[in-house]
């Protein structure tokens, strides 16, 4: 069995026991600021683990589509969507962040605790790449990681062609940043 294999069967199984990262990022407050003054539009939350930021963007008034690679954590996050009635609004789908194809456009893309944390380095420019094929022009891509200065230097060397305008707020729990394109 390959390592990936092995790092896929051990997440699948801490996810049939706990949300991992359900409360790890106080991603509603910053979701708020963000967003402020800015119509909904079409969203995607990549590594949307229980629906939790999909929901509260459902609630807003915008149209969500939530992909993860794990599909326990899809199942919750379908059901945390149908107990409060916004199926219209979100959908979840079992996807590899870097197979994008098909989607978008997005006016924001949400990648909180996700794949960017996830990838290993020598993938950041196909991830980069997929993000570029389903960003609207306009859109705002938003990634918190924990990830240390030089991967993230890494990961924005790769964006830079994708995305312009970048901003960023550091917090005791990693790095916020705002792309616009």
């Amino acid at each position: 069995m390959s390592l990936a294999d092995r790092l896929y069967y051990f997440y699948e199984y801490r996810w049939a026991r706990s949300a991992l990262w359900e409360n790890a990022v106080p991603t509603k407050e910053v979701l708020q600021q963000v967003l402020a003054g800015r119509a909904p539009g079409r969203a995607i939350d990549l590594g949307a683990g229980t629906g939790r930021n999909a929901s509260y963007l459902a609630e807003q008034g915008w149209e969500v589509l939530g992909i993860d690679l794990y599909p326990v954590a899809v199942r919750r996050a379908q059901r945390r969507i149908a107990e409060r009635g916004l199926a219209n609004r979100a959908r979840f789908e079992v996807r590899n962040a870097l197979d994008l194809s098909g989607l978008g456009p997005f006016d924001l893309a949400l990648d909180l605790l996700g794949p960017a944390t996830d990838l290993l380095p020598a993938r950041r420019a196909d991830y980069a790449r997929a993000l570029s094929e389903i960003l609207a022009p306009g859109g705002l891509l938003l990634i918190f990681s924990p990830l240390p200065r030089r991967a993230w230097l890494d990961l924005e060397r790769h964006l830079a062609p994708v995305v312009l305008d970048p901003s960023r707020a550091e917090t005791p729990a990693g790095r916020w940043s705002i792309y616009r394109r």
